[in-house]
C-alpha cells in the first residue's frame, strides 16, 4: 500500500511542495520554562519518596507551589528568557507568513471546487 493509495494527490502535490515551512512553535511562559527545568529534579525526589513512583499530578503540584514560593529576583531570569522565547516566537512567525501564502494555500485545498471557466447563462 503506498501514500498514493491513502491520499488524493491534490493533498501528495501539496504535501510534497518543496520547501514549505513548518509553523514555528509557539513561545514558553516563564512558568513553563521553569517546570521544564525542574521537572527532573522533582521526578527524582518524588520517586525516592514514594517507592519509585511519580504521579503526575503530585509532579505538576509540587513544581507550582515551588514557581510560587520562588522570589521575584529569581523569577526575573526565567522572565528574561520567557521574553527572549517570545521574540524569537515572532521572529521565526513573521518568516513563516512571508514564506506561506494562506489564501494560496486556501486555494490549492479547495482547488476541485474552483471553476474551471466562467459557467454560461444557458
Amino acid at each position: 500500500m503506498t501514500a498514493s493509495d491513502v491520499m488524493p494527490v491534490e493533498t501528495l502535490a501539496v504535501a510534497a511542495e518543496a520547501g514549505s515551512p513548518q509553523k514555528p512553535k509557539k513561545a514558553l511562559s516563564a512558568y513553563w520554562i521553569y517546570s521544564n527545568e525542574m521537572r527532573d529534579e522533582v521526578i527524582k525526589a518524588q520517586k525516592e519518596a514514594n517507592g519509585g513512583k511519580a504521579k503526575f499530578g503530585e509532579v505538576a503540584k509540587e513544581i507550582s507551589a515551588k514557581w510560587a514560593a520562588l522570589p521575584e529576583a529569581e523569577k526575573k531570569a526565567f522572565e528574561d528568557k520567557a521574553a527572549a522565547d517570545k521574540q524569537r516566537f515572532a521572529s521565526e512567525l513573521k518568516v513563516y507568513m512571508e514564506a506561506c501564502d494562506p489564501a494560496g494555500t486556501l486555494r490549492m485545498k479547495y482547488q476541485h471546487l474552483i471553476p474551471k471557466k466562467p459557467l454560461t447563462a444557458f
